[in-house]
């Protein structure tokens, strides 16, 4: 998982990973409850939704649809489906291509360069 955070994100979730072991925290669990446990899918999507109110985004967007926009900004961003697969743990470009919302002719097109 690391290889895909930027600096600045691996350096808050190394003090954040600190913090938590400081708290005797005995789970595989990344993100854990105030009672140590791990966190639910709904408290997830409870969670992602605070933020996004918090910061003035009305568009509703699930988790699942987080890892959508995830995959398209990257996409954007490098123009490279094989990043994008790489990064979201695809056997195959077909899903990639799902997940970064873009059309056939520009996927055909990124296929040809391969």
């Amino acid at each position: 998982m690391e290889k895909f955070l930027n600096t600045a994100l691996r350096q808050t979730m190394k003090r954040y990973l600190a913090e938590r072991k400081k708290a005797s925290a005995d789970s595989s669990a990344l993100f854990l409850s105030n009672r140590m446990e791990r966190i639910s899918p709904r408290q997830i999507a409870f969670r992602l939704e605070y933020w996004l109110k918090e910061a003035g985004i009305d568009k509703k967007l699930s988790p699942h649809g987080l890892r959508h926009t995830f995959a398209t900004s990257l996409f954007t961003k490098c123009n490279d489906l094989l990043v994008v697969q790489k990064a979201l743990d695809h056997r195959n470009l077909e899903t990639t291509q799902i997940y970064t919302h873009i059309n056939d002719e520009r996927f055909q097109k990124a296929l040809e360069c391969l």
